[in-house]
């Protein structure tokens, strides 16, 4: 009997963390990509030199393209450059689309340079995670660097559109 009661216990306890695990993993994928474009910024300053990021939307990943070449010294184009490994986001995660500006990416790979002094443009990596549904907004400041999380509808862009001129 006392088994039994136990044994329901746990399975209503797993049932209900399979449902915060979800969030909390997009949650640690957002702030794992908000470090590695503030890791590239600080890098960027203090170097003085263009480092990039590159999403790739439609395998929901992303990785960090260095100024320097495998051999030493700076890269002079993309053929000896360093990239950084791709970074996967976890199973179920996945980056539905980037707003860089005002153009709306949905598909390929796109890059973003982050210039010496730290500037980059503006951007939006909008993640959803299919089960349960969710959605989660990483907005990257482009003077600052600051990086803002938003859950579900909460964003807005504040980018203007035809619309907003009568």
């Amino acid at each position: 009997m006392v088994v039994s009661l136990l044994m329901i216990a746990v399975a209503f306890v797993t049932v209900r963390m399979d449902m915060l695990l979800p969030q909390t993993r997009m949650e640690a994928c957002a702030r794992n990509l908000a470090a590695d474009i503030g890791n590239a910024r600080a890098s960027a300053i203090a170097q003085g030199l263009l480092y990039s990021l590159e999403y790739d939307v439609r395998n929901s990943q992303y990785r960090i393209a260095t100024p320097f070449r495998v051999e030493g010294g700076l890269a002079t184009d993309d053929t000896n450059r360093v990239f950084l490994n791709w970074n996967q986001l976890p199973e179920g995660v996945k980056i539905q689309e980037i707003m860089i500006g005002n153009v709306l990416v949905r598909d390929g790979i796109r890059r973003i340079d982050i210039k010496p002094n730290g500037n980059t443009i503006e951007h939006v990596v909008h993640m959803r995670r299919d089960l349960p549904p969710g959605d989660f907004y990483l907005v990257v400041q482009g003077l600052t660097g600051f990086v803002q999380f938003f859950h579900g509808k909460d964003w807005i862009s504040d980018t203007p559109s035809e619309a907003d001129f009568p």
